[in-house]
């Protein structure tokens, strides 16, 4: 077993800065100046405003072959199945290096309906769980408008950017916005039980979508070599589960709380249950 502590591990990751060459430099500068902030945020706020439920993302994946197509950028859409696809974009090297993947999931696995997702998020539901999105000075608020919609949002115009600057690539570039990312299984009424946890990703792989690296975007401001990757486990319990460790008793008195009454000593599960729990909490 490697004992090692984390300081340790990541010392063994030797990483050299090279210089960039003039040309190198010429190119970045070329592709910051086609990047322009109120674009981002006005991309940020169409990506978030078409609904993707997972399983449901065709319609923002077409949205971003068409806006590639309109900078220039060979895109195609890859079904996976009548309402479900990833959006594939591709800058084309001269084939003497290396390919490089962008992808980042574009789903999420609540609805923005409180019907559907329950009153986890408050009644009324929270703003940043609803759409359409609004947006406060720099800030796009509304269901996934920061993960993963403004991570869709950078590899478009990155991506973009790099077309327009017109930069000359040994390898190739993949730009990828990936249905099916959502780290939630289906919902029981949904016939389809391969819509998530990595659907997209899956799907592309296995139809010849591959880099020899691959960047894969989730929220955060550093670039990381290492990650545990997506885990899944099957835990039995007894009763019934609910989505935060809340206690059904006070940790002080050891009495019953509020919250366990209201339900005949069981925590509250569905959204009109937990609706009467934080309002007896209130009074």
């Amino acid at each position: 077993m490697d004992n090692a502590t984390s300081a340790e591990r990541l010392d063994r990751v030797r990483v050299e800065r090279v210089p960039l060459s003039d040309r190198q430099r010429s190119w970045i500068e070329s592709a910051w100046s086609h990047l322009d902030e109120n674009e981002a945020l006005k991309l940020n706020v169409e990506l978030t405003d078409i609904w993707s439920y997972s399983g449901h993302e065709k319609e923002l994946a077409e949205f971003v072959v068409g806006r590639f197509g309109d900078a220039g950028v060979d895109s195609f859409y890859q079904p996976i199945d009548p309402l479900s696809g990833n959006a594939i974009g591709r800058i084309q090297g001269d084939r003497t290096g290396a390919t490089l993947l962008f992808v980042a999931p574009c789903d999420s696995h609540f609805t923005g309906d409180p019907d559907e997702d329950g009153l986890q998020w408050g009644d009324p539901m929270r703003r940043d769980n609803i759409i359409p999105a609004v947006v406060e000075g720099k800030t796009v608020i509304g269901l996934t408008s920061s993960n993963p919609k403004s991570l869709c949002a950078a590899i478009v115009l990155a991506t973009e950017a790099l077309a327009k600057a017109g930069v000359t690539l040994n390898g190739t570039l993949l730009a990828a916005i990936a249905a099916g990312g959502a780290p939630a299984r289906s919902a029981p009424s949904e016939p389809r039980k391969n819509i998530s946890l990595g659907a997209g990703v899956r799907h592309m792989l296995a139809h010849g979508i591959v880099g020899d690296f691959a960047l894969y975007h989730k929220p955060g401001y550093h670039v990381g070599w290492e990650d545990v990757g997506l885990n899944q486990f099957r835990i039995r319990v007894k009763g019934d589960p609910t989505y935060m460790a809340i206690p059904p008793y006070d940790v002080v008195t050891m009495q019953p709380t509020s919250r366990s009454r209201s339900t005949n000593g069981r925590r509250p599960n569905t959204p009109n249950e937990q609706s009467a729990c934080s309002a007896q909490l209130r009074r």
